[in-house]
């Protein structure tokens, strides 16, 4: 816990169940900010508990009643501190953002307040009804006053907002960005969601009036691939709508998605157009319009449409992996609505040379801007997107070249180069079950390539499979006896497999 003196103390509160694998790394990272940690247990049968207690933490078990509101509120009930801090067990801070925290804690003081931060989903796996790919950014209140009336309600998606403002509260933004790993895994995703809208269907009962409640439950349906079923749900929802909601635009976004996906055109356009008179900023209900604008014919309005997008998400940082692939969708559509209207012929050669040349002079920064105005006119050429990612790669903006590189895979399956630098990508940023099926991908196609099996060497030696690294080195050696890199390597996992042979 911490040592140094503030104005006001601050309880870290949780709640768990079966946590063993996450939640000590998760303390690790927040313990020593905080004067105390609350852990309400809903039911472990691992070594939760003796975790907590090891990190210093005051545990208590509870009886789990389906309900998410009811045992957080559990653990304020037992927090002793001037403010209120959460985590799950599978979330952590890392080193910028525990300094950022910090900080934000010595300035607290005695008002009415609260704190949003930002959790980033680490690449959750997909859904029926949501792509995965690119880790995903959710605002939530994370810091607020410990006040007898600021309660969570809401059984599932649970909230503490509503409580705080009807204490004359209001919100402020802080740049805390805190990781959740907790949905990586398709069939524990899975089991969540189907377990969330068994929740929100008993919130349905207990708030029949509430708009909040079927806007959830049009939120699991939507992610289950249900969309006729959220249909009715997220017009209810927009009935009862209150003009502060701030899930407005949301709402009126997946009723947007679920008319298109029904191929309910009209419906889609009023919905659509009805979220952008109320919420004109809103980029979502922008990509959207200009998607509809093409459906219904209107070309020029759509070109305008994709255009504004563009120049409106062109500074993104590489970091927003959301917003980042909306502007490569943007920049797509619009340079396929160009070629449909027969004013791309296609680029000039000299144009992708110049680009090239650029890259292999180190001036990566120019080059992708060559690269992405060349694709703007030829957006199906593989090898284009592959240079595009291999330039992007040397900016460190990995996020915005794994998407190229998925491009580049996608309009060509055989690009081996592709698949190998995806694979390196992949293996940087921990993806290690998906680098090696890259290797694997890229083998295929070039199977006597060393320098390839020297990578898929690396990512399983990573993995912990050194007998099955050590022979994609020794065959990379096979194939070029000169290669430094498969040697060191190769030595390397002898060294972590001694009973090899």
């Amino acid at each position: 816990m911490r040592g140094t003196n503030r104005p006001c103390s601050v309880s870290l509160c949780m709640i768990v169940r079966n946590e063993e694998a996450s939640l000590a790394a998760c303390l690790a990272s927040a313990v020593d900010l905080v004067d105390e940690v609350v852990v309400v247990d809903t039911g472990s049968a691992d070594r939760t508990q003796e975790i907590a207690r090891g990190h210093g933490a005051k545990v208590y078990d509870y009886a789990w009643r389906d309900d998410f509101a009811a045992a957080r509120n559990e653990s304020l009930r037992h927090a002793g501190g001037d403010w209120i801090f959460w985590l799950d067990g599978d979330e952590w801070l890392d080193d910028e953002n525990r300094a950022k925290l910090q900080s934000l804690f010595a300035g607290l003081g005695p008002q009415m307040m609260a704190y949003s931060m930002c959790q980033l989903c680490l690449r959750p796996a997909s859904l029926p009804g949501a792509a995965a790919g690119f880790d995903q950014r959710v605002e939530q209140v994370r810091l607020f006053p410990n006040h007898p009336e600021v309660r969570w309600s809401y059984r599932v998606f649970e909230q503490i907002f509503p409580a705080v403002q009807r204490q004359g509260g209001h919100v402020h933004k802080a740049d805390v960005v805190i990781h959740h790993s907790g949905y990586q895994d398709a069939g524990q995703h899975l089991r969540k969601i189907e377990r969330n809208l068994r929740l929100a269907e008993l919130d349905l009962r207990d708030h029949p009036d509430d708009a909040y409640v079927p806007y959830t439950l049009g939120v699991f349906h939507q992610m289950l691939g249900q969309h006729a079923e959220s249909v009715p749900r997220l017009r209810a929802a927009r009935e009862r709508l209150a003009p502060q909601a701030s899930y407005g635009a949301k709402l009126h976004a997946l009723l947007v998605q679920a008319h298109q996906r029904l191929a309910q055109v009209e419906a889609a356009w009023e919905v659509n157009l009805a979220g952008r008179r109320l919420y004109p900023e809103d980029d979502e209900l922008r990509f959207q319009e200009a998607e509809l604008r093409e459906q219904i014919g209107d070309l020029a309005g759509a070109e305008a449409a994709w255009r504004d997008l563009e120049a409106r998400l062109a500074a993104t940082p590489a970091w927003e992996g959301e917003r980042r692939h909306m502007l490569d969708m943007a920049r797509q559509n619009l340079a396929n609505l160009q070629q449909q209207q027969g004013r791309s012929a296609g680029a000039p050669q000299s144009s992708f040379d110049e680009a090239r040349r650029e890259h292999q002079a180190g001036n990566s920064e120019k080059a992708v801007s060559l690269y992405r105005q060349y694709l703007l006119a030829e957006p199906n050429h593989a090898q284009a997107w592959y240079l595009l990612g291999a330039a992007l790669t040397q900016l460190g903006r990995l996020d915005e070249a794994r998407s190229s590189l998925l491009q580049a895979t996608s309009i060509d399956p055989r690009h081996a180069e592709a698949r190998n630098h995806l694979g390196l990508i992949l293996a940087q940023q921990g993806s290690l079950d998906e680098a090696i099926a890259s290797f694997r991908r890229a083998l295929e196609m070039k199977p006597d390539n060393s320098e390839i099996l020297n990578n898929l060497g690396l990512a399983l030696l990573q993995q912990g499979q050194a007998n099955d690294a050590i022979a994609a080195f020794r065959r990379a050696l096979e194939l070029r006896p000169d290669n430094v890199k498969a040697r060191h390597n190769l030595d390397r996992a002898l060294g972590e497999a001694p009973n090899t042979g």
